[in-house]
């Protein structure tokens, strides 16, 4: 099992702990004078049977060493980004392409959600600076990984659930342009792709957080559609959301997340566009191996 967290308090203990879990802990989070990154030494490439034989077979080439995951030789990790809007897809696609691969997959949206909810729960406004820089010396995020599932915990809770509100994502949304917030964060999701193979997805992933990205994808879906698929999970989850403001929400968010001044959501221009609007999630994937092939060769 994986662990990933940032923040403040008791860092040595955290990192005692994390060593011996083989785990990476990031020091300091916004309006903390600590930049530092400590990082684990238990942390080692991952990479399965699965993931050689598949890039291995990708290459088409036989003189690609064994486990190889480039046409080069080399034995770095690979690393996909994907970007998009809000119910573009992103998660789902991402989770279902790195199960396919064999390799982790990480959710950055959740990280902002986590926070956002720590705002919330405290009766602050997320979206004033004033109000959401002091409480991050006292926010703490983990990311763990359960069963191959990625679950979030903040200040030692598990909020996997509870943050997929729309209120919290309202909340993530306005928290996730502050440059602070987002600096931190970066920070430790970078940490996490220096040391693992993996797919990972969110708004700036390819032109900011991983600009290197072996990989890069951008997701896009028609407004209503994004809310249809919205309203169908809430729903789900047993909430008796409303469309209308499903839909609101979603357009509001698009313009905050392409306006805001740091690390808009834009298309890398070295990403592919798919449009997922007509399309099944397996198609979606299928094209995305096909790149993924391509690029091997």
């Amino acid at each position: 099992m994986n662990r990933f967290l940032f923040g403040m308090h008791d860092t040595k203990e955290k990192q005692r702990k994390a060593n011996r879990k083989g785990s990476i802990v990031v020091k300091g989070l916004a309006g903390s004078n600590q930049n530092e990154t400590s990082v684990g030494l238990g942390i080692v490439p991952f990479r399965s049977e699965r993931m050689n034989k598949y890039v291995a077979t990708a290459n088409g080439r036989k003189n690609v060493k064994e486990g190889a995951l480039f046409r080069d030789g080399s034995d770095r990790n690979l690393v996909i980004a994907i970007d998009g809007p809000a119910g573009a897809g992103k998660s789902t696609v991402a989770k279902r392409l790195a199960k396919r691969l064999a390799i982790l997959y990480l959710d950055t949206g959740a990280m902002y959600r986590a926070v956002g909810l720590r705002i919330l729960e405290a009766g602050r406004n997320p979206a004033d600076p004033s109000d959401v820089l002091p409480l991050l010396d006292h926010t703490e995020v983990a990311v763990q990984y359960e069963g191959g599932r990625q679950a979030v915990y903040l200040n030692g809770r598990n909020v996997t659930n509870k943050i997929r509100t729309q209120q919290v994502s309202g909340a993530a949304s306005a928290v996730a342009v502050l440059p602070e917030v987002r600096k931190k964060l970066v920070s430790l999701q970078r940490e996490i792709a220096s040391n693992v193979s993996l797919v990972m997805d969110g708004r700036d992933i390819g032109t900011y957080v991983l600009p290197d990205a072996d990989i890069k994808i951008f997701l896009t879906a028609s407004p209503e559609e994004r809310a249809r698929r919205r309203w169908k999970e809430l729903r789900q989850k047993g909430m008796n959301p409303d469309y209308d403001d499903i839909r609101k929400e979603i357009m509001e968010r698009d313009r905050n997340d392409s306006n805001r001044s740091f690390a808009p959501l834009k298309k890398a221009e070295d990403a592919l566009l798919i449009d997922t609007t007509n399309k099944a999630i397996d198609e979606v994937i299928n094209e995305i191996e096909g790149l993924i092939q391509v690029q091997r060769r």
